[in-house]
């Protein structure tokens, strides 16, 4: 089930577009030609690796909230659109927490997806255009152990991020329509955006532990990490699952 779920989700418009915002990277070398400040990465000399260039890539798309803001209408036509107008097939041998977990994977597939391609981009750009700046290091990996704790954090954090917007999501559009859940995601990101800057709400979120790794060391504050996004995202499954049992068509 999880499996035609995606197929069909990676037919649908809104995830086309999701995925076209992989392309994102590609800008950079045009944004170049013109003067301008828009889109232009700079750093000091031989600092930048490919690796933190992807992360760095994939925290801005993350911030711009644009990918966001498609990816959580995708989920809300999985949910809300098809109670609505009673598009969805149940079979009594198939329970309904089986179609939300199917559902959720499909989504998070997605996510992967998304995330795959915008890696494969950034490589490309950079080795074929970034590696000839002087603020590339021309290596894979970063050089040294700050760097490499640095892209880790923008990697992984901002991958926890997008997978609980989606729960967030998921969550909220089994009850309230797309506006609703649009208004909700959103500020969901704005509060994992801040959360960083702010000495109590950093240790409630899991990409905010990228500004305490001076503080707990790398080990102990990706492992806090992990751990709240495991806790969230039990939480969030568990009462979405709940919510989509009782959800009337």
């Amino acid at each position: 089930m999880t499996r035609l779920i995606f197929r069909n989700l990676l037919r649908t418009k809104e995830a086309i577009i999701f995925l076209c915002f992989s392309l994102f990277p590609m800008l950079l070398p045009i944004a170049a030609q013109f003067s301008t400040k828009f889109m232009q990465f700079s750093g000091d000399k031989g600092s930048t690796d490919c690796l933190s260039f992807f992360g760095a890539v994939l925290n801005v798309n993350y911030q711009t909230i644009l990918p966001m803001i498609v990816l959580i209408y995708l989920v809300a036509t999985t949910f809300y659109t098809e109670a609505r107008e009673g598009t969805l097939f149940l079979y009594k041998d198939i329970s309904r927490r089986k179609v939300f977990m199917a559902k959720t994977a499909a989504l998070a597939g997605v996510v992967a997806i998304y995330a795959i391609l915008l890696f494969i981009v950034s490589t490309a750009v950079y080795y074929l255009y970034m590696a000839s700046q002087p603020y590339a290091s021309d290596t894979f990996l970063p050089i040294d152990a700050a760097t490499a704790q640095s892209a880790a954090f923008d990697i992984i954090g901002t991958m926890f991020a997008m997978l609980l917007c989606l729960l967030v999501a998921a969550l909220v559009s089994q009850r309230f329509g797309t506006g609703i859940t649009m208004l909700a995601s959103i500020l969901y990101i704005l509060t994992s955006q801040i959360a960083p800057m702010l000495d109590t709400l950093r240790y409630f979120l899991p990409n905010a532990y990228s500004a305490l790794v001076d503080t707990l060391g790398f080990t102990p504050a990706m492992g806090a990490a992990t751990a709240l996004f495991i806790i969230y995202s039990a939480i969030l499954l568990a009462w979405g699952n709940h919510a989509y049992k009782t959800l009337e068509y």
